[in-house]
């Protein structure tokens, strides 16, 4: 799972080749069409590669193994690079710690741990990112993460899509 050294290296020589904000049109059009069962898409049109998220590299962290594939294959068609996905709370530390990262997808609980620790590595490293939760308490969030995007699942894939945009394009 995850990004290989080859589609990091060819996401970096496209964007190499290209100016800033300017993605390349053939790139853009030639991406697999293939999609996850786990969210509905309407087959009868090709999915859309975001211009936003082209090329960046999103780190994923989901404890549910077949979420975390639907979302890196999601992320993939949508023209991301995968970090991940992280299943367990030291995992999703070293990806945050060591790794380049664009953004970052949060699963809130990982089985009986909370994503905090992971949370405050990449604000340190003012890297953005959203939560994710199935079971969402208001007061059970910590004041340093009031004002942060939050997903409750189910979420549909657009949903996930715009949240991660957004915290990249307002970084």
């Amino acid at each position: 799972m995850g990004g290989t050294p080859d589609s990091h290296q060819a996401c970096a020589a496209e964007t190499d080749r290209r100016r800033p904000g300017q993605p390349d049109r053939a790139a853009l059009t030639t991406w697999p069409v293939t999609w996850p069962a786990t969210f509905a898409v309407d087959r009868s049109k090709p999915p859309m590669i975001s211009e936003v998220l082209y090329c960046h590299r999103i780190l994923v962290v989901e404890d549910n193994a077949l979420l975390a594939i639907s979302l890196e294959e999601m992320l993939k068609q949508a023209g991301a690079e995968v970090v991940g996905p992280a299943v367990t709370l030291d995992e999703a530390e070293r990806f945050a710690a060591e790794e380049e990262l664009s953004a970052a997808l949060l699963d809130i609980r990982l089985d009986d741990e909370e994503i905090w620790p992971v949370a405050r590595v990449l604000a340190v490293r003012n890297v953005p990112f959203v939560f994710s939760t199935g079971h969402f308490d208001q007061d059970s969030l910590p004041a340093e993460w009031l004002g942060r995007p939050i997903l409750v699942k189910p979420v549909g894939r657009q949903k996930i899509l715009d949240a991660l945009t957004d915290v990249i394009r307002h970084h």
